[in-house]
């Protein structure tokens, strides 16, 4: 948000994981709405997504994290001004995203079939 300091999305997660981790047995974890708005002054938003993202998909830093949600809205605050998270607020951060997500732990193959599953019901 405007007006707030950045925090690398490793210094929010190494907090919160253990936590996490510890409620269930080995469940996977998903991140939803995690970014950042384009602020040169706070830091460079591609390198922050990329950073991110690079942390989840070496698997070893946070193995159950097997889900994500980049949180991509534009609104105006109740001071008006314009807070803009969305992914392609400039190319760079879209073009990173999507390049990294493409990785094969953040693709795979339903391990569900629901319609099969409610079908039988």
């Amino acid at each position: 948000m405007p007006n707030s300091k950045w925090k690398s999305f490793t210094n929010m997660v190494d907090k919160v994981y253990p936590e996490l981790t510890s409620v269930s047995a080995g469940e996977p974890i998903a991140i939803f709405e995690f970014g950042v708005i384009e602020d040169p002054q706070q830091g460079n938003k591609t390198e922050w997504i990329k950073n991110a993202l690079d942390s989840i998909e070496g698997g070893t830093r946070y193995p159950r994290i097997k889900a994500i949600s980049y949180w991509d809205e534009k609104w105006t605050d109740n001071n008006n001004k314009t807070i803009d998270l969305r992914i392609n607020s400039s190319a760079k951060p879209a073009e990173i995203y999507r390049t990294i997500i493409n990785s094969s732990i953040f693709v795979s193959k339903p391990q569900f079939d629901y319609l099969k599953t409610y079908q039988a019901h």
